[in-house]
C-alpha cells in the first residue's frame, strides 16, 4: 500500500449567498429569543449615581457646540493650536488665557484670550473648535466672538492722580528745604558775627573778603537752587576753612621765643606746655569716649523708636549733617532726637524739630533737655507741626532781644502755664507776652511766673468772686451767644478799663483775680 497510496483531492467552493442567508437566519432567531428574555438587574445606589454621571457627561459631550462648516468658511481667523493664537496676540499686549476642555476626551474645545494693550484697551477673543466636515486639511480653532473694553479713561485718571501725588510731594519737599535753608542762613550769620567779634582770631583783609563772599553766597541760596544740600555743605566747609585760617594767623602772631620764655617764667603756661606731651593720649581717650557715647545714644534711639537699621543709619547721617550745619555737638543732636522720639514724634518729623531745638539752644542759655521740653510743651498744647516749630524759637528770640527777660525764663514759663492757658483760651503769643510783661516788671523767674499765670488764668472764669468783681466794672464773662469768653479777651477788656478804675477797685480786683499769695509776690 505504501507504493500505491490512495489519494483523494477535494476542491471546495464557497457559496457566499447561502452563507450570508444562513447567518442572517441565525441572527433573526437569536433576536427573537432575546426579546422573550426578562432580565432583572439589581444595581446599588453608588452604581446608579455613576451611571447617571456617565449619562450626563455623554449628553454634554453630544451637545458641545461645534462651529458649522458655514461658520468656518465665514471665519476670518483660524488657528491650528492655542499656541499659534497666543503667539500672534501677545505681540499686541499682555495675554490672559481661559480654556474649556471636553469632560470625556479631555481635549480642548474652546478658549478665550483677553488682550490688554498698552493704551489700556482690553479686547476679548473667543475661539471654538471648528467642525471639519467637508473641510479636509483644516484642523484648528476659529475666531467666533470679539469684544473691546476701553479703559484708557480710567488709566488717564490714575496717571493724573499719580501726578498730583508727586506734585504734593514736591511742594512738601520744597517747604522743608525752605525751612532748613532759613535755619541754615540764620546760623551762618550767627557764626560769621561770632568769628568777627572773637578776639582770639585775627581776620586779614583777604579773610574778611572771603567771609563777606561766604555770607553773600549763603543769602543767594533758595529752595530752587540746584544741588542745594551739596552747596550748603560746601559753604560750611568754606567757613571752617576761613575760621581755621584766622586761628592760624592768631597763633602765628605770637613770637615763638617769647612763648618759650613765658613758658619757663609763668607756671600756668608751663603747665599748658607740659600737657602737649599728653595731648595725643588724651585725644585718643576723648575719641573713644565720644564713640561710646554716640553708640549709646543710637542704641537708646533704636530702643525707643524700634525702627529698621537702614532708617537708624539715615537718622545718624542727618544728625551728622545737622550738627555740622548748626556748629553743635553730634551728641547733643542725638540726645534731642532720642528725647523727641520718646515723646512720640515720627521719623519724618524728628530732624525738623531737632534742628529747631538746636537753634533754640544756640541762641539762648538753655541746655538740650530744656530746649526739647520747651518745644514739646508748646507744640503739643497748641498743635504746632514739626515743620512749623521754628516759629517758636523765632518768637522767643525776638522777645529776648527786645525785652528785659531771657529765653530761659520764657521757656520755663511756657512749660508751667501752656496747658492751662490753652484750656482757658490764651494762645501762645499772648502767653509769651504775659510772661515777658510780668518778668520785665517783677524780675521773678520763669517758673514762678508760669505758676502764677496758671493760678490767675484758671480763677478768672471759675470763681464766683471773680465773676462778681468783673461784672461790677461792666465786664461780662460770656459773649452774646452765652459762651464763656477766652480769658485773653477778658483781660484785654480789663486792661482797657484799668486806668478808669479807682485805687480801691484795682486793689479789690487784684486780690480777687490773682489771690493774696500771687498779689504779694
Amino acid at each position: 500500500m505504501a507504493g500505491n497510496d490512495l489519494r483523494i483531492r477535494i476542491t471546495g467552493t464557497l457559496n457566499s449567498n447561502a452563507t450570508v442567508s444562513e447567518i442572517n437566519t441565525q441572527l433573526k432567531s437569536i433576536e427573537n429569543k432575546i426579546h422573550k428574555l426578562k432580565l432583572k438587574v439589581q444595581l446599588d445606589q453608588n452604581q446608579v449615581k455613576e451611571l447617571s454621571k456617565l449619562q450626563n457627561a455623554l449628553q454634554r459631550s453630544s451637545k458641545t457646540n461645534m462651529v458649522s462648516n458655514k461658520d468656518v468658511s465665514a471665519a476670518k481667523e483660524i488657528y491650528t493650536s492655542l499656541d499659534r493664537a497666543v503667539e500672534k496676540y501677545s505681540k499686541l499686549g499682555s495675554v490672559k488665557i481661559s480654556q474649556n476642555f471636553n469632560p470625556m476626551t479631555k481635549e480642548l474645545e474652546k478658549f478665550q484670550l483677553t488682550v490688554t494693550r498698552a493704551n489700556g484697551e482690553v479686547e476679548k477673543l473667543k475661539f471654538e473648535l471648528a467642525s471639519l466636515k467637508g473641510m479636509k486639511g483644516i484642523n484648528g480653532f476659529a475666531l467666533t466672538g470679539r469684544s473691546t473694553n476701553d479703559n484708557t479713561a480710567a488709566i488717564r485718571e490714575r496717571q493724573l492722580q499719580q501726578e498730583q501725588a508727586i506734585n504734593r510731594q514736591i511742594v512738601q519737599r520744597t517747604q522743608t528745604l525752605r525751612n532748613q535753608l532759613e535755619i541754615y542762613k540764620r546760623q551762618a550769620e550767627l557764626q560769621a558775627n561770632n568769628l568777627k567779634n572773637n578776639r582770639n582770631k585775627v581776620l586779614s583783609d583777604e579773610q574778611q573778603t572771603s567771609l563777606r563772599n561766604y555770607l553773600n553766597n549763603i543769602n543767594a541760596l533758595n529752595a530752587s537752587t540746584p544741588n542745594l544740600q551739596q552747596k550748603m555743605r560746601q559753604l560750611s566747609l568754606d567757613f571752617r576753612e576761613i575760621s581755621s585760617q584766622a586761628q592760624n594767623a592768631s597763633q602765628g602772631a605770637i613770637n615763638l621765643g617769647n612763648a618759650f620764655q613765658q613758658a619757663f617764667t609763668k607756671f600756668p603756661i608751663w603747665m599748658l606746655t607740659s600737657t602737649a606731651f599728653f595731648a595725643p593720649l588724651q585725644a585718643m581717650e576723648s575719641m573713644v569716649s565720644r564713640l561710646i557715647e554716640i553708640d549709646t545714644l543710637m542704641t537708646d534711639i533704636n530702643r525707643v523708636m524700634d525702627i529698621p537699621e537702614f532708617e537708624l543709619a539715615n537718622i545718624l547721617d542727618e544728625a551728622v549733617i545737622a550738627s555740622d550745619e548748626l556748629s553743635s555737638k553730634l551728641t547733643d543732636v542725638l540726645k534731642m532726637v532720642g528725647e523727641f522720639g520718646r515723646m512720640g514724634f515720627q521719623e519724618n518729623e524728628l530732624m525738623d524739630i531737632t534742628k529747631t531745638a538746636q537753634v533754640l539752644q544756640n541762641i539762648s542759655d538753655l541746655n538740650a533737655t530744656d530746649a526739647v521740653n520747651t518745644l514739646t510743651s508748646a507744640m503739643l498744647n497748641y498743635n504746632i507741626a514739626a515743620s512749623e516749630s521754628v516759629k517758636i524759637s523765632d518768637m522767643l528770640n525776638e522777645v529776648d532781644n527786645n525785652f528785659a527777660i531771657s529765653t530761659k525764663d520764657l521757656s520755663d514759663g511756657i512749660r508751667k502755664a501752656a496747658s492751662t492757658s490753652k484750656t482757658f483760651g490764651v494762645d501762645l503769643q499772648e502767653l509769651v507776652g504775659y510772661i515777658a510783661a510780668i518778668g520785665s516788671t517783677t524780675r521773678e523767674s520763669g517758673a514762678i511766673i508760669g505758676n502764677g499765670l496758671k493760678t490767675i488764668i484758671s480763677r478768672i472764669t471759675t470763681m464766683d468772686d471773680a465773676r462778681g468783681a468783673l461784672e461790677s466794672v461792666n465786664i461780662s464773662l460770656n459773649d452774646m451767644s452765652g459762651n464763656v469768653k477766652p480769658v485773653s479777651d477778658i483781660l484785654s477788656e480789663l486792661a482797657s478799663r484799668w486806668s478808669s478804675l479807682s485805687d480801691q477797685q484795682r486793689q479789690n480786683m487784684g486780690v480777687t483775680l490773682a489771690g493774696r499769695y500771687q498779689l504779694s509776690r
